[in-house]
């Protein structure tokens, strides 16, 4: 099986060849979407995964709304967290057995009501 794409568990692959312990497990990849709040909030979104079998997730603000930053004014570039481009900009992101999440301090003024993704990879 080369790939499974469904809207309840993302994209799947077999490992083949990965020892023991991986041999046989299916890797999965869920995406799930947000929106960024007024600064000096953090927003969670429960990814219903199981407590464990994540192996990681990667998080982007696209900044999708136009002159809110003096430096990059085009439409729908990607933010990395933790970035280190301009202060409102800024935000920090992070999972845990219940939820993925973003937290944006009060600096981050100019991410307000853009577009959030989390890319969550985790074993079956």
């Amino acid at each position: 099986e080369l790939a499974t794409i469904d809207s309840a568990g993302g994209v799947q692959y077999q490992v083949q060849r990965g020892g023991n312990y991986w041999n046989g497990a299916l890797i999965k990849t869920k995406f799930i979407r947000g929106i960024a709040p007024t600064g000096n909030a953090t927003v969670a979104y429960a990814h219903g995964i199981t407590d464990g079998r994540i192996i990681g997730c990667q998080t982007w603000l696209r900044h999708d709304t136009t002159l809110t930053n003096a430096s990059y004014t085009a439409r729908n570039w990607g933010v990395p967290p933790n970035n280190g481009f301009q202060t409102d900009l800024v935000y920090y992101a992070g999972f845990d057995s219940l939820y993925v999440w973003a937290r944006f301090p009060a600096t981050s003024t100019a991410t307000r009501s853009d577009s959030l993704y989390f890319l969550v990879q985790y074993w079956d």
